[in-house]
């Protein structure tokens, strides 16, 4: 193939199987169902399902920089606009249909590949540590503080750095599965 595969890495690579399932309630009967009716409704056949997926990350992305405007040590308080809260539990939705959506789309227009699959693997890793970082703003808000590893006091900053080693533990997760292809 080329210099950075070797070859028994480009033969796993060919015949690696994905096998991964979520198994909940909610999975099963809310958002499989929502991802399903939006792929078959919304989004046209010529669309490559790598796309859905960028999509999705651009969206994180994106919301990651407004986050860190407004919140720089992303332990939200009074200061930060409510909308900033709304944007970041709207964009972690986002980010987990479209990334539901990617995989009902590949089947649907029977281009899943391997290389596809590594691809969504990577994203939801680069994902797993921005995401935690909006969600540890999300419930660090003044409102929801008090429930967090905080104590109430804003200036302690255990909290953020609890939840971005959770990031990066998700985030070793994902590139666990990634390796597993080679």
């Amino acid at each position: 193939m080329n210099w950075y595969i070797n070859k028994a890495a480009e033969k796993n690579l060919k015949e690696y199987q994905y096998d991964g399932a979520d198994l909940s309630i909610l999975y099963k009967l809310a958002l499989s169902p929502f991802a399903q009716f939006l792929v078959d409704h919304f989004v046209p056949s010529w669309m490559a399902p790598n796309l859905i997926t960028l999509i999705g990350l651009l969206i994180q992305l994106v919301t990651f920089g407004i986050v860190t405007a407004y919140c720089p040590l992303f332990c939200g308080d009074n200061e930060t606009p409510r909308w900033v809260y709304v944007l970041i539990a709207a964009s972690l939705f986002a980010y987990q249909t479209l990334d539901n959506m990617d995989g009902k789309q590949a089947r649907k227009t029977g281009s899943s590949t391997p290389l596809g699959m590594i691809f969504d693997h990577s994203c939801d890793a680069i994902n797993a540590i921005i995401g935690a970082c909006m969600a540890c703003t999300l419930f660090l808000c003044s409102k929801l503080q008090f429930a967090c590893c905080s104590n109430g006091n804003l200036n302690n900053k255990r909290p953020f750095l609890l939840c971005n080693m959770g990031g990066v533990l998700c985030a070793q997760t994902d590139f666990a599965a990634v390796q597993r292809a080679f």
